[in-house]
């Protein structure tokens, strides 16, 4: 039941905890967030590496003022997308008559023919000055336009089970398609004071379930609560896996005791090993079922080489540095901008960009001032992936809350702008 970004949950950074939204899917926070101290901070129209289930380091914090909602806080103003209509109506011909001459027809339609194309062809001009480059083109960066300028492509639609938005429906939950490549990615979120909700959702080739996540945090609640509000999520989505029934019924008593003590078991699924995991902490519980070993899967890169986006900040008068896998780059009084290099699950282990954050520094950037344009600019050097981001990250400075396009979730914290590529935990 995907809704406009204004409807959506503000879940922070994917890879952290309660707070931030999502990388790529989110935990309630981002993934891999990392903030100038070291510590971890995180589709519309204009328009993490997965972290292993079990491993408790992913549960949702309450983050902290100035960073995102947990995992996945998806909340993005909602803006009227409203087109003036026109009418193109196409006057009817009368027919030439002559008491004496009928012109010859091949000789009279041509005329026409070419009056017609040329209506037409001012048409789709007019069509394209009236209601925007997106109509001609569908949608994305045009050619010949400044960084961060344009339209964000439309974002795939994800063929999945209808159980996924029958309980987003019932529980109150927004959904989105986050990623389609390299795995097809499905979260649905609530953000509320003191209860935040999180289903994810991996989708297979053949469009079914292969593993969920689901986390609840609900401040004041004990376990068992907890475990009663996730049991009501979960149960119809369990009821549609091929998981065995002695196992679907020992997930459902072990939910519902709401454990303080971690929970890892392999279940039936298919006739082949699934997982089972539940973990959790003070006002957090998570859970995750999955057809295999929830293995680790790395978070999709913003940009496979860094270095060209380096170089132009640094040809702007920033300076920057790399501390391990923090990249720090200043502008004197401009500003600052940290980003996270990933070498988890990425190809040969060589360091990728998965998240750049643009502080405020004690005031949010406009649009159009220096430093966001210089970071428009220097993400618009990684091609067209770049320039769809520097797209979005213009779109945070508009007001934009939280949303997801071409594989990359886009946030705006408290104190920063962040640009993460998404990833399933």
């Amino acid at each position: 039941m995907s809704q406009p970004p204004g409807d959506q949950p503000d879940f922070a950074d994917q890879n952290s905890g309660f707070g931030r939204p999502p990388s790529g899917g989110p935990d309630f926070v981002g993934a891999g967030d990392v903030g100038p101290d070291g510590g971890q901070p995180p589709t519309y129209g204009r328009a993490q590496p997965p972290q292993d289930f079990r491993q408790p380091q992913q549960d949702f914090q309450q983050a902290p003022t100035d960073a995102p909602p947990p995992h996945q806080d998806f909340q993005q103003p909602q803006q009227d997308f409203q087109q003036p209509q026109q009418d193109f109506q196409q006057g009817q011909q009368q027919g030439f008559h002559s008491p004496s001459i009928q012109p010859p027809r091949t000789r009279s339609a041509k005329p026409w023919i070419i009056v017609a194309v040329v209506v037409v062809a001012v048409a789709l001009i007019g069509a394209g000055v009236f209601f925007g480059r997106g109509l001609l083109n569908g949608g994305g960066p045009t050619p010949g336009q400044p960084p961060g300028q344009g339209e964000l492509p439309d974002n795939p639609t994800i063929e999945a089970p209808a159980v996924i938005d029958e309980v987003a429906e019932t529980a109150g939950l927004t959904c989105h398609d986050e990623a389609v490549n390299p795995r097809k990615i499905k979260g649905c979120y609530l953000q509320e004071e003191n209860h935040q909700v999180r289903m994810r959702y991996l989708i297979g080739e053949q469009g079914e379930i292969t593993k969920v996540t689901a986390q609840v945090l609900l401040n004041g609640a004990t376990a068992e609560e907890r475990g009663e509000e996730l049991l009501a999520l979960l149960e119809p989505v369990l009821a549609t896996l091929p998981i065995a029934e002695a196992d679907q019924d020992q997930i459902r008593t072990v939910i519902a005791a709401g454990p303080e003590d971690p929970v890892n078991e392999r279940i039936d699924w298919d006739g082949q090993e699934g997982t089972f995991d539940l973990h959790g902490s003070s006002d957090v519980t998570n859970v995750s079922l999955g057809n295999g070993v929830l293995d680790f899967v790395g978070q999709i890169p913003l940009i496979e080489d860094h270095t060209p986006f380096v170089d132009e900040l640094t040809a702007r008068g920033w300076a920057c540095e790399t501390d391990d896998v923090i990249l720090t780059c200043e502008a004197g009084g401009l500003g600052k901008l940290t980003g996270t290099l990933s070498t988890a699950g990425q190809p040969n282990n060589e360091p990728r960009l998965t998240r750049i954050q643009v502080w405020y520094d004690g005031q949010e950037p406009t649009p159009d001032e220096e430093r966001m344009v210089d970071v428009y600019t220097a993400l618009a050097k990684a091609g067209e992936r770049g320039e769809v981001m520097a797209i979005g990250l213009r779109m945070l400075a508009e007001g934009e809350k939280q949303f997801f396009n071409s594989d990359v979730q886009f946030y705006r914290g408290d104190s920063y702008f962040e640009v993460s590529g998404v990833q399933f935990t």
